[in-house]
């Protein structure tokens, strides 16, 4: 076989197919999230560095909601796009940018609102939110706890309810979590106070008006930027 590897031949060298081993070496492993030390914003964090001083605060909150902590997964570095999927980390297990996931048997949901005038802000009861680079404080991640979530997924047939005004995530999402950096911006918490309790009951009726976008169809406004997740 023209191209096959001598048998004495290191394998990350060489293979049968003529593979060479810089292709090989360039598959991403554990210890590969560790670029190099230079982030070019001047934090502390991030960059191999640890997690943003924010995601601290974040996890007290979690705790007092009594909801799970190990909920976070690791994105690209100045980026909301995952690295991993799905990440069920502790706060130690964080370098740098990183989702906040919403999980199944959980009781943590996130209100992701894109459109702050189209919303039912003054039905909602303040909670801890985190505002997204781009917009007003309003358009935020709004944190609750539902305890009879599952009620609210098995009404609506979908764990991602999606009104016209933005998105539920009720489990198998993420959103970016506070602190973090991208090229539009910071997520900077706007609301630093506990983790409010909605019913399901409430949480349904407030979405039953809705007008609800079907799962992957968007509804974006003409010249406004791209939401935030």
């Amino acid at each position: 076989l023209e191209g096959a590897t001598d048998p004495a031949a290191d394998p990350l060298m060489t293979s049968a197919i003529g593979s060479e081993a810089e292709s090989i070496l360039e598959q991403r492993v554990e210890d590969d999230y560790v670029p190099d030390d230079s982030d070019g914003w001047g934090t502390t964090w991030g960059k191999g560095k640890g997690e943003p001083p924010e995601a601290h605060t974040l996890v007290e909150r979690l705790e007092q909601a009594d909801v799970r902590t190990d909920r976070f997964s690791r994105l690209n570095y100045g980026e909301k796009t995952p690295w991993e999927r799905y990440g069920n980390r502790e706060l130690n297990g964080l370098m740098g940018n990183y989702g906040v996931e919403t999980l199944e048997g959980d009781a943590l949901i996130v209100v992701d609102v894109d459109y702050p005038d189209e919303a039912p802000l003054e039905e909602l009861p303040e909670t801890y939110r985190v505002s997204s680079p781009n917009g007003s404080d309003d358009r935020a991640h709004h944190y609750y706890r539902v305890p009879r979530k599952s009620e609210v997924v098995e009404h609506f047939g979908t764990p991602a309810v999606k009104p016209g005004w933005g998105d539920v995530w009720l489990h198998g999402e993420y959103v970016v979590g506070p602190g973090c950096r991208a090229d539009s911006g910071r997520y900077e918490v706007v609301t630093d106070v506990p983790i409010a309790t909605l019913g399901a009951d409430e949480l349904i009726d407030l979405l039953e008006d809705a007008d609800r976008r079907e799962p992957g169809q968007t509804e974006q406004a003409e010249d406004e930027p791209e939401p935030e997740l």
